[in-house]
C-alpha cells in the first residue's frame, strides 16, 4: 500500500496522493484530487470512481496541474496513511507521465522516479 494523507481532519477532502518513493533529497512528488464534472477545463488523465480509494464518493479526476514537489518530512505525519493500493498508485505515476498539464519540473520528476 502505498500512501495519501489529507491536509484537514476531514480525510474525505482536500486528499493528497504521495506518487513516488521520497529520494535522497527527501523530495516526493503529490497530486491531489477534484471531483469530476466533464467539463472541458478537466483533465481525463487519470479518472476515479467510488471504490478506487475510500475518499472517492463520486467520480474524480487528478488535476496534474497542480502536482507539487514536496519535502517528505514537512507531510503531516500523523495523517499519513498508508492506503492506496498500487493500482491505483501505478494508475496515478502513469498519468502524470502522459499528462500535458503537469509542470514541467515535475514532469522530469516523475521521469526520474
Amino acid at each position: 500500500m502505498e500512501e495519501s494523507f489529507s491536509r484537514f481532519d476531514d480525510k474525505t477532502t482536500h486528499r493528497y496522493f504521495v506518487i513516488t518513493h521520497v529520494d535522497s533529497n527527501d523530495d516526493v512528488l503529490i497530486v491531489n484530487r477534484s471531483t469530476y464534472h466533464g467539463f472541458n477545463s478537466e483533465e481525463t488523465t487519470c479518472i476515479l470512481q467510488p471504490g478506487d480509494h475510500r475518499s472517492v464518493e463520486r467520480t474524480s479526476y487528478i488535476p496534474y496541474k497542480r502536482a507539487k514537489i514536496e519535502k517528505y518530512s514537512r507531510l503531516p505525519k500523523e495523517r499519513l496513511e498508508r492506503d492506496v493500493s498500487l493500482e491505483l498508485y501505478e494508475r496515478m505515476r502513469e498519468g502524470a507521465r502522459n499528462s500535458a498539464f503537469i509542470p514541467h519540473e515535475c514532469y522530469l520528476f516523475i521521469m526520474q522516479h
